[in-house]
């Protein structure tokens, strides 16, 4: 009798339904937001490989060094998808007193602060990046500023000190080693030929650290060394993921449900922070949040999580040996030492 005053869209109650899907045992089937920790290291030794380079001698031509180097920060740094493209040059040092690892240092794209040298006065100044940008490399300034386009890379409010900066934070000290090799061989054998190139066909020079190779055809207008844009990464990674094969001959699919995207990656990084007993406090400032409930998507435990930690307690109270979550092993740590020797004995320069 009321069906008259039903004044709702038909299309819209539709989309209001729950999708329920079919659950026979009426067990509930949770998204995972974190990369699986199973296949992250084969997310570097098998889908950064790239295709139809098994022959190549050079093994930072062989790998996509530097999407290995963006998932690194994501996955075994913390950062965001976006935060590794803002990165300059000069961003990347070894770690004084502990030789071979890498400190990377996340700066404010525009007001992170500078020495410059005037050639016009002859002066030492401290300028901030935006101003450096304006100065020296035209017409580029901070990417977070262009509102869109393939240059935009977004920057989300972050826990900085007072310089404006802040650190990365390595969950493992491999990581730290295998990004610092990977950053000398990614600058010797990769960025510094295709820059080289870059300018003999007449483009502009700039500071940013990642830079596109050329082979792209999707990135429409982009010219040879432009700086690396996170659609493109994206393309890449879920490319990698595809390539990474699991049990039965079948390969790992790619999606926001199954936690294989790069976000997914950040999201790893917080629950083995948990799954190692971080205090939450650290685990704050390892994801850079300026505040502290701002981790709590990334450290929710799912219902298997749940029950490891509650296995891994029993096991601490009863004596026996409890495994954290380790996402970088043996193939990372030999493939570490494989690249030191590449790098030290010169290798062929391209």
């Amino acid at each position: 009798m009321l069906v008259h005053i039903d004044q709702e869209p038909k299309e819209k109650r539709r989309k209001s339904w729950v999708e329920t899907g079919r659950n026979p045992v009426g067990v509930s089937v949770e998204p995972v937001k974190y990369f699986p920790p199973e296949y992250v290291e084969s997310l570097l030794w098998e889908g950064y490989k790239r295709p139809g380079r098994d022959r190549e001698i050079n093994p930072f031509l062989r790998y996509n060094s530097r999407d290995m180097m963006v998932g690194l920060l994501d996955g075994w740094g913390g950062l965001r998808r976006a935060e590794g493209f803002h990165l300059w040059i000069q961003d990347v040092v070894e770690e004084p007193g502990k030789p071979g690892h890498a400190l990377v240092v996340l700066n404010h794209p525009s007001e992170a602060m500078l020495q410059y040298f005037d050639k016009v006065t002859g002066r030492e100044l401290r300028l901030s990046r935006q101003e450096v940008l304006k100065r020296r490399y035209p017409p580029y300034m901070p990417r977070h500023k262009v509102t869109r386009g393939r240059y935009r890379a977004g920057w989300k409010g972050i826990d900085l000190n007072r310089e404006h900066q802040a650190f990365v934070f390595w969950i493992d000290p491999n990581a730290a080693a295998l990004f610092w090799i990977l950053y000398l061989g990614y600058i010797r054998y990769v960025r510094t030929p295709i820059m080289k190139h870059r300018r003999a066909l007449g483009g502009a020079d700039h500071p940013f650290l990642f830079v596109t190779e050329g082979d792209d055809r999707r990135e429409g207008t982009a010219m040879i060394g432009d700086p690396y844009t996170p659609k493109a990464y994206e393309r890449n990674h879920e490319a990698a993921v595809r390539r990474i094969q699991v049990d039965g001959g079948t390969y790992l699919e790619h999606s926001k449900y199954h936690g294989t995207t790069t976000h997914g990656l950040r999201h790893l990084y917080g629950q083995t922070l948990v799954s190692l007993g971080v205090a939450p406090q650290v685990i704050q400032k390892g994801l850079h949040h300026r505040h502290y409930l701002s981790q709590a998507p990334y450290t929710a435990p799912d219902r298997d999580r749940t029950n490891q930690v509650l296995n891994n307690a029993y096991a601490q109270l009863t004596g026996r040996h409890v495994e954290p979550l380790a996402p970088l092993g043996h193939e990372s740590s030999q493939a570490i030492l494989r690249l030191k020797e590449f790098i030290a004995s010169g290798g062929p320069r391209v």
